[in-house]
């Protein structure tokens, strides 16, 4: 696994090199793990339109199969699996990004292990180096922190670290900024303190929020099966999942979320513009009618034709007893013979 975050580290490093900014190096790298995932989320986009033109056809079985639930499904996953589609095959975008999340959330926790390229001689030099200075009680926490939890208590020695740049000299080399429009990056967002860190989970809950949304756009065409109120709590639980996470981890991540809602929105808009859920719905109750009409046009003309056939039927058997006799064979049932003719003459 250490290769894996040296390796997000050394990405992270070199948008910080090209920008000199913290904050707008994890939005160059947010941007690109969404153009990475992009094809999975055209993938996801299709699977979408696929399900949304099979629902159609799909609520017909449902509503056939209506006395039985477990039946019902059975025939359903029959049908998909005769067309083809995998319910779960839009899964893997969301799949691939939480491993990406939580590696992304080491890298940031550990800073001058996997962004400046500390070894961890360098980083135990520092932390001597820290030990021997006149330290404030509030550094000594923060030196505590890290002196209990080397692998995650990186960001405290960098807040120490911050306060004693002369001192450290060369040791302070390639530490990146985490200041991003006055906000450091390194720290906890809180309630006890109201400070700019509170627009992290903020703008992280609205943004997950409009998200949520915008992607409703498009799941609405494919879950009307369930009830209002799911949708509903789905509607507030990702939201709010957003929000109590970013409390939980250092703004950098909050603002790797923020900006991952932000371009999923773009992509979500994108894709259906592209690939529009409301056509493929209408397409599809368009179809379902064209083929009820057709059935319905077929059943009739089978109808006609078997009407036409007993007809035929009866015309060659009564035409092959007048052939007997000696009679002019008839052209239809409807026609009259010319014996029959004279015989309502003479009754007449």
């Amino acid at each position: 696994m250490s290769v894996i975050y040296e390796f997000f580290g050394t990405i992270l490093k070199f948008f910080y090199d090209l920008c000199n900014n913290y904050g707008v190096a994890l939005i160059l790298f947010t941007l690109a793990v969404k153009v990475l995932l992009l094809p999975l989320g055209i993938k996801q986009q299709k699977n979408t339109i696929k399900q949304i033109k099979l629902q159609p056809k799909e609520r017909l079985i449902r509503k056939k199969f209506a006395y039985d639930k477990n039946l019902a499904q059975q025939k359903v996953m029959e049908f998909y699996q005769k067309e083809g589609f995998n319910p779960m095959g839009g899964c893997l975008p969301l799949l691939i990004q939480l491993p990406i999340l939580f590696i992304l959330y080491r890298v940031i926790q550990q800073p001058l292990t996997y962004i400046s390229g500390y070894s961890a001689e360098a980083i135990t030099a520092i932390s001597t180096k820290l030990q021997s200075l006149s330290l404030t009680e509030a550094e000594l926490a923060l030196m505590e922190k890290f002196t209990v939890n080397p692998q995650y208590g990186e960001i405290s020695l960098m807040q120490v670290m911050s306060s004693h740049i002369a001192e450290l000299g060369e040791l302070f080399k390639g530490v990146p900024d985490f200041n991003f429009l006055g906000i450091d990056l390194t720290l906890t967002p809180s309630l006890s303190n109201f400070n700019l860190l509170l627009l992290i989970p903020l703008f992280s809950f609205l943004t997950a929020l409009l998200q949520t949304f915008v992607s409703q756009s498009t799941t609405k065409y494919t879950s009307q099966n369930q009830q209002q109120n799911n949708s509903l709590m789905m509607f507030i639980m990702g939201p709010g999942i957003s929000l109590v996470f970013t409390f939980m981890f250092s703004a950098g991540i909050g603002l790797y979320w923020i900006i991952s809602n932000v371009f999923g929105v773009l992509q979500t808009l994108l894709l259906n513009a592209f690939m529009s859920p409301a056509q493929a719905a209408a397409d599809a109750e368009y179809e379902l009618k064209q083929a009820v009409l057709e059935r319905k046009l077929k059943k009739a003309r089978l109808a006609k034709e078997r009407q036409e056939r007993i007809e035929q039927e009866k015309l060659d058997k009564k035409n092959a007893a007048r052939k007997a006799a000696g009679q002019k064979p008839l052209t239809s049932l409807e026609e009259k013979s010319t014996e029959e003719e004279n015989g309502e003459d003479e009754n007449d």
